[in-house]
């Protein structure tokens, strides 16, 4: 990867939607050579999606929560089944420390939170917390000081 390729993943960053023309008009490279070069960056597995991200309140989910993980009874297969099958679950991690996976869901009440938890505790210890706001909502990364450019 090199610097005309993180301009074209700033492109991106900033607008998932935006063209090949527009990539190239703002970059200064030929629509073939964008066009090249997001080819590879998907084949690379570098540009790893393109998602339209919803408010889950507009879905019908105005509860967002995190329920940290612990003490799992029996197999964890049999928990990571009950959170990967569950649509409104929307992330788990595996985590390191008193806790085995962090999970973040979202919910259309209390109530409903509250019916998955009690599920789910006849398998583990769940630690829930429901989201009060987010002044920084999930955004992308920049390229790491660390990371080395060629440039072309």
């Amino acid at each position: 990867m090199d610097i005309i390729d993180l301009k074209i993943i700033a492109c991106l960053q900033d607008d998932a939607r935006i063209s090949v023309t527009d990539i190239s008009k703002k970059i200064n490279l030929s629509r073939p050579s964008v066009s090249e070069r997001l080819y590879r960056l998907n084949e690379d597995k570098v540009i790893t999606a393109y998602k339209a991200l919803l408010d889950p309140q507009f879905l019908g989910y105005p509860i967002t929560f995190y329920m940290n993980i612990s003490e799992i009874v029996g197999s964890v297969d049999t928990v990571v089944h009950l959170l990967e099958s569950t649509p409104f679950v929307t992330e788990i991690h595996c985590m390191t420390g008193n806790i085995n996976y962090l999970v973040k869901a979202h919910a259309s009440s209390v109530q409903a939170m509250h019916d998955f938890l009690a599920k789910l505790i006849r398998y583990c210890k769940v630690e829930s917390s429901i989201v009060l706001n987010s002044p920084l909502p999930a955004r992308s990364l920049p390229p790491s000081n660390t990371f080395k450019t060629s440039e072309k």
